[in-house]
C-alpha cells in the first residue's frame, strides 16, 4: 500500500534539496531517519520531518516495514528581490522555493 506526502513552499532551493535525496531514496524509512539525523544540512531537517509525517499514516505495527519508494523535488515559486549595485544600478537576486513529494510503500 502506498502513501504520498507532499510538502510545498519550502524555503530552500531545489538543487540543495536534491543533494540529500540520493542518500535516503529506496531505503527503509527508519534507516533513512537515522541517516538524516546525522546530517547538519537544512534539507535533512525538511526531509526528516516529511518522512516522519508519512510514517504516521501507517499503523504502529507497520512502520518498521515502510520503504521510501520515490522522492521528487520540484521547483516552487521564486521570490524576486533587488539590492543596490555599483554605479547606482540595482542588482536582482532570487530566493527559490521547493516542493517535496515522498512516496512511501509498505515493504511486505
Amino acid at each position: 500500500m502506498e502513501k504520498k506526502v507532499t510538502v510545498k513552499y519550502l524555503r530552500i532551493s531545489p538543487k540543495k534539496m536534491r543533494m540529500m535525496v540520493g542518500e535516503v531514496k529506496h531505503r527503509k524509512a527508519e534507516e533513512a531517519m537515522g541517516v538524516l539525523g546525522v546530517h547538519a544540512r537544512k534539507s535533512a531537517k525538511f526531509l526528516a520531518k516529511a518522512i516522519k509525517s508519512g510514517l504516521a499514516l501507517f499503523g504502529k505495527d507497520k512502520q518498521k516495514d515502510v520503504v521510501i519508494k520515490n522522492i521528487e523535488v520540484n521547483q516552487g515559486p521564486t521570490f524576486k528581490r533587488w539590492r543596490p549595485g555599483s554605479r547606482g544600478m540595482a542588482k536582482k537576486y532570487e530566493k527559490r522555493t521547493a516542493h517535496l513529494e515522498i512516496t512511501l510503500e509498505n515493504g511486505k
